[in-house]
């Protein structure tokens, strides 16, 4: 009788070698030594990532005259680094372990995240100018990429300051908010809204705010969208706003001065602004 191995196909395992067993007529047919390489099939290359190009920001819409050019007292496009004796960083945050990050990237003015680079749900400001500055226009090129608000600064001072919020399409809240923010208790008070579309990400707006006398006046690209009269707040710097998120551009910040004008002015009627009592 043949011997066993002669009639059955298997595989043995012999120390370390994995070894074939054929089926042979031939009772002299040694089994054939493998390696696992030998018998396993080729693996298939990996497949070769494409690179994502960085997206390509275009250029910020320069800002129009809205005054005679004398008025203007300060402009920067960002080309140089920010002079830190002349801006000024305010979070909103009530412990930081230090500012939030601001600082310059291809000619523009960048919100960086908390004083760490991480996104946090804050609100920060960056401001400049001088303190008795009272009635005057700021305006500001803004590209959000990732950030929950924008925004443009009048009035800064011990007190707090003014703000022009613009939010994004998504929010269920109205997109245009004219606020006081109050260093005393770190809090917002809204003192008008308007219903709009709010921002997209990836696309340039215009942002400026009027403070004369006292009234207040936001305006996106060139459109007057919310106004309302407050008088708590008369003098003080300008700048820019956002949430301490990064993801988020400024270019081209200009600061006139107005002429000044008297308490008992009245806004202009717009549709479908809320104003604080």
């Amino acid at each position: 009788m043949r011997s066993f191995l002669q009639r059955v196909c298997g595989i043995a395992i012999l120390g370390s070698t994995l070894t074939l067993i054929g089926c042979s007529a031939d009772p002299q047919a040694q089994a054939q030594p493998a390696t696992i390489d030998d018998i396993l099939p080729t693996p298939l290359p990996m497949p070769t990532a494409i690179p994502q190009a960085e997206p390509i920001i275009p250029p910020a819409p320069e800002q129009s005259i809205q005054l005679a050019e004398a008025s203007t007292v300060f402009q920067t496009d960002f080309a140089q680094a920010i002079d830190p004796a002349k801006w000024q960083v305010i979070d909103t945050a009530e412990v930081l372990r230090a500012p939030s990050v601001w600082d310059i990237d291809d000619g523009r003015l960048v919100q960086g995240g908390d004083s760490d680079g991480i996104p946090s749900l804050y609100a920060t400001a960056l401001v400049t100018g001088e303190s008795e500055w009272s009635d005057y226009e700021v305006s500001v090129a803004a590209y959000p990429t990732n950030n929950d608000e924008i925004g443009v600064v009048a009035r800064s001072n011990d007190q707090g300051y003014y703000v022009f919020r613009v939010l994004p399409t998504t929010s269920e809240r109205p997109a245009y908010i004219l606020s006081r923010y109050s260093v005393a208790d770190g809090t917002f008070e809204d003192l008008a809204t308007s219903e709009g579309v709010g921002f997209e990400a990836n696309q340039w707006y215009t942002l400026r705010m009027r403070v004369q006398g006292d009234i207040i006046q936001a305006f996106l690209d060139d459109q007057l969208v919310v106004e309302t009269q407050d008088t708590v707040l008369t003098n003080g710097q300008a700048g820019v706003y956002g949430y301490a998120q990064g993801g988020l551009q400024f270019d081209n910040f200009v600061i006139q001065m107005t002429a000044p004008m008297g308490l008992t002015e009245t806004p202009s009627a717009i549709p479908n602004v809320k104003r604080s009592l």
